[in-house]
C-alpha cells in the first residue's frame, strides 16, 4: 500500500469508524487539527496528547491490525504515542522481513578479491540533465512530494533554485521531511541553492547619526560631520519639546510672557517656538482699552 492510500485509510477510520472508543479519544474531544498528527514538528505535542487518551490501547490495537505488515516508510502520522517508524519497529512481520533481509545480504556478499578490476564509474550526468528530472525520481515520500507539488515545484531544478530557508518554509516541510531532500539531493551530486549576501543598508554616510553609532561601536572617535548631525538631532529634539509646551500654554490664551513664565523659556525661545507652529500671539486682556 502506498503512502498517500495509507493516509486516506487512516483518515477514512478516524473520522467515519463507528466504534464508541473512538469517539471517546483526546484527538475528537480536545477539538485537536488532526494535521498535528501527522506534522513532523509536531510529533512532542501529539505524543503528549495521546498519552493522556483514555482510550490508548484501543488505538494502538486499531492501527497496528490497520496497518499490520507495512514497512516504515507506507506509515505515517502519531498513533496511540508511537510514529510509524516506532510501530513498524512492533510488527512481527516487518522485524521478520528485515530478518530475512538482512540474512540474505550476509549470505551473498562476495568475499573481498584483490585482484578484481574495480567497477568504472559512472558516468557524470550533465546538470542541464539533472535539473530536468521530475521530482518522482527522487524517490521522496509521497507527503514530502505532495507538499512540495502544491508549491508548484515539479523538476529537480525548480527544488534547487530554493535556498534551505525557502525549503523549512514550506508546509509539511519539517526536519525529516527537509533532511530527506537533501540526501536526495546529495546522492545527485547536488544541493540547495546558497542565499545570496544581504547587502547591508545600514552603512550610511558620515554626517548621519546612524554613522555616528557606528563610530561609537567600533570605538573610534566621532567625525565633525557626525558631531554635527548628532547636535543637529538633540536640537531638534529640543524644538520639539518647546514646541509642545508652547502650544499646550498658547492654547489656554496665554500671552508670550505668561508662557514664558509658565514653562521657564526665555522669550525668545517662546517666539521661536510659536513661529515655527504659526501661532499667532494673544495679547493681553485690556491691551486695546489702555
Amino acid at each position: 500500500m502506498s503512502s498517500t492510500a495509507h493516509d486516506l485509510t487512516v483518515l477514512t477510520g478516524l473520522r467515519k469508524h463507528g466504534d464508541a472508543w473512538q469517539d471517546m479519544g483526546l484527538c475528537r474531544t480536545q477539538g485537536e487539527d488532526l494535521e498535528t498528527f501527522f506534522s513532523s514538528d509536531l510529533v512532542g505535542r501529539a505524543k503528549s496528547i495521546c498519552i493522556r487518551c483514555p482510550v490508548i490501547d484501543d488505538c494502538r490495537a486499531w492501527i497496528m491490525s490497520v496497518e499490520d505488515g507495512l514497512s516504515a516508510t507506507s506509515r505515517d502520522g502519531v498513533f496511540a504515542a508511537l510514529t510509524s517508524d516506532e510501530r513498524a519497529a512492533l510488527d512481527p512481520e516487518v522485524r521478520r522481513r528485515e530478518a530475512e533481509a538482512a540474512k540474505r545480504r550476509s549470505e551473498n556478499k562476495p568475499a573481498p578479491r584483490p585482484d578484481r578490476p574495480q567497477p568504472a564509474a559512472a558516468p557524470v550526468r550533465p546538470l542541464d540533465e539533472l535539473k530536468a528530472l521530475p521530482l518522482d525520481d527522487l524517490d521522496l515520500t509521497a507527503r514530502v512530494h505532495n507538499a512540495l507539488r502544491r508549491m508548484d515545484i515539479h523538476t529537480v531544478g525548480d527544488l534547487i533554485a530554493l535556498t534551505e530557508a525557502e525549503v523549512r518554509s514550506i508546509r509539511l516541510c519539517g526536519a525529516g521531511a527537509f533532511a530527506q531532500i537533501t540526501d536526495r539531493l546529495a546522492a545527485l551530486g547536488l544541493a540547495l541553492r546558497e542565499p545570496q549576501p544581504r547587502v547591508r543598508d545600514d552603512l550610511k554616510p558620515c554626517g548621519t547619526t546612524a554613522a555616528a553609532k557606528r563610530h561609537e561601536r567600533a570605538g573610534e572617535p566621532l567625525c565633525a560631520p557626525c558631531l554635527a548631525a548628532r547636535a543637529s538631532r538633540a536640537q531638534r529634539r529640543r524644538e520639539e519639546q518647546q514646541d509642545a509646551l508652547v502650544y499646550a500654554a498658547w492654547m489656554r490664551g496665554l500671552t508670550d510672557q505668561d508662557i514664558a513664565h509658565a514653562t521657564g523659556f526665555a522669550s525668545v525661545v517662546v517666539r521661536r517656538a510659536r513661529a515655527r507652529q504659526g501661532l499667532q500671539a494673544h495679547e493681553r486682556q485690556g491691551a486695546h482699552a489702555a
